[in-house]
């Protein structure tokens, strides 16, 4: 597995856009550059908001793991990215 870089800091980096991940009542947020902040309570660190570190699949893929109802499910962050940045067009 390769080394990932991680930038867990809260503050913002330059040009970089949140938006909400639908479905997850505004709990998840993923930016523009890739990362993803939660907004749920999280009792290790003792706080409400924070950047959640990704993991590397066994694709190659970064991904991380968000959970609604109690149930988490691992998302990939180009998957999310998509999902949440990328107009959608109609034909």
């Amino acid at each position: 597995m390769c080394e990932i870089f991680e930038n867990l800091s809260l503050e913002n980096i330059n040009g970089e856009i949140w938006k909400e991940i639908c479905g997850y009542d505004s709990d998840y947020f993923v930016s523009n550059l890739g990362r993803v902040k939660s907004f749920k309570y999280d009792k290790k660190t003792n706080t409400d908001v924070r950047i959640l570190k990704q993991i590397e699949n066994n694709r190659g893929y970064l991904q991380v793991s968000l959970s609604k109802n109690g149930k988490p499910k691992n998302k990939q962050i180009h998957t999310l990215m998509y999902e949440t940045h990328v107009e959608k067009t109609s034909e």
